[in-house]
């Protein structure tokens, strides 16, 4: 009795959903709308990837400084003698040239993402130039090329007969 009404309930409510068509806008439409979004989606991809790098590249720059801190200090721990001292900077010395490697690394990866990024944003431009020079040229390049009466048979069927 359950299995009955579940599978009821499941019909009327999936029904109305099956029975809904997308009136929307014409095919074409929906092309160009969906090549403009494609177009947007590009360009913020583009600004996202070129803010990323550019805070890639200003953590590198503090980590380049901190490295020479730490490079600085491990000579005065060195001039001090103190074995303890000079082992510690060491290791803070250790330390920050591994996160400037990290961050050279990341700073490689986001300007190849970005490099990506710009790519993928001319080809959709291109792809939708092409698109609207199809759609707009069409027409003209129909009637191109042609003489006044191969036009004029063709398309208002009287001015230009041609035998």
């Amino acid at each position: 009795m359950r299995f009955l009404l579940a599978v009821s309930v499941a019909v009327l409510l999936g029904a109305p959903a099956l029975a809904q068509t997308t009136a929307g806008a014409p095919p074409a439409k929906d092309a160009v709308k969906a090549d403009r979004d494609k177009l947007q989606a590009s360009r913020q991809q583009v600004q996202t990837d070129r803010t990323r790098m550019q805070a890639t590249q200003t953590e590198l720059e503090k980590d380049r400084e901190q490295a020479r801190k730490d490079r600085a200090a491990l000579e005065e721990a060195r001039k001090s003698g103190d074995p303890a001292k000079i082992r510690a900077a060491e290791e803070r010395l250790r330390a920050s040239r591994q996160e400037v490697r990290d961050d050279r690394r990341q700073l490689e990866k986001d300007r190849a993402q970005l490099h990506k990024s710009e790519k993928q944003l001319r080809e959709h431009r291109q792809a939708r130039r092409d698109d609207y020079r199809d759609r707009h040229y069409a027409e003209r390049d129909r009637h191109q090329g042609k003489g006044k009466s191969d036009w004029a048979h063709e398309t208002k069927k009287g001015l230009g007969h041609k035998k």
